[in-house]
């Protein structure tokens, strides 16, 4: 989606890869979009089925539907998102990331009314994503419910100001909550030069029920600080969690 505004009551069935590429240039709503990639679960067929794929800011997801073998919602870069009251099954959850080097984001290079020279590229923001909201989502059946996902080797680059509010997340094969500076890995040695920082389950309960052989809630920071409110997460079920919360002091909850 480019440009801005009300994009509404859209259905895609079976796209070979990502669904939904939001590069929107002012503040938009998408609302009432279906996202049917449920034929991919046969034979594993499908890989890469992103249904929201997010570079852009001032943008609410709402009442949209997915389904699929990957991230229902994948935030890249951008600030002052929601994505709320969503249904999201059979994939990778919602997810911030994964965060990396060196991409320029898109709704900044809209800025631009001409070819940008070097100073330019050198000042503008690279891949950040601050001021989220994501809200009521019902997660089912998948890898991962919420994930918090940074390469372990990226640089110039932060996530900050995330908040959880009332979610239902169940038949969770893995991870519940993930939060890492690992990424490709899940839980391994993670990276410093993209700090997380403003984390918080707060403002009604997100429950997160997993399988036996999952985690409820991995912590895997290099860089992470402040004080995250976990108040409002109850995770159950699965192997207990890992925190490894380097610099941030989580409090509340139960997982």
């Amino acid at each position: 989606f480019k440009g801005y505004g009300t994009f509404e009551d859209v259905t895609i069935l079976n796209s070979p890869a990502q669904a939904i590429s939001v590069g929107t240039t002012s503040k938009s709503v998408i609302q009432g979009i279906t996202v049917d990639n449920s034929a991919g679960d046969a034979g594993a067929l499908g890989h890469n089925t992103d249904g929201f794929d997010i570079s852009a800011s001032s943008v609410t997801l709402s009442k949209n539907v997915v389904k699929n073998q990957d991230d229902c919602v994948a935030i890249n870069s951008g600030s002052t998102i929601v994505i709320e009251d969503m249904t999201c099954s059979g994939g990778h959850g919602i997810s911030i990331g994964s965060i990396a080097t060196g991409k320029v984001r898109e709704d900044v290079l809209n800025d631009f009314p001409g070819p940008l020279n070097i100073m330019q590229l050198t000042n503008t923001p690279h891949q950040t994503v601050s001021g989220v909201k994501i809200a009521r989502n019902t997660i089912t059946n998948g890898l991962y419910g919420l994930r918090i996902k940074v390469d372990a080797d990226a640089t110039s680059a932060s996530v900050s100001g995330v908040t959880y509010e009332a979610n239902v997340i169940s038949g969770i094969t893995e991870y519940g909550v993930l939060i890492t500076q690992s990424y490709p890995d899940n839980d391994g040695t993670p990276g410093t030069g993209a700090p997380i920082s403003g984390i918080a389950f707060t403002g009604g309960t997100t429950t997160v029920a997993v399988g036996s052989s999952a985690y409820t809630l991995v912590v895997d920071c290099g860089a992470c600080s402040g004080t995250w409110d976990f108040s409002d997460l109850d995770a159950t079920g699965g192997k207990g969690h890992i925190i490894a919360s380097n610099k941030a002091t989580i409090s509340g909850g139960t997982y």
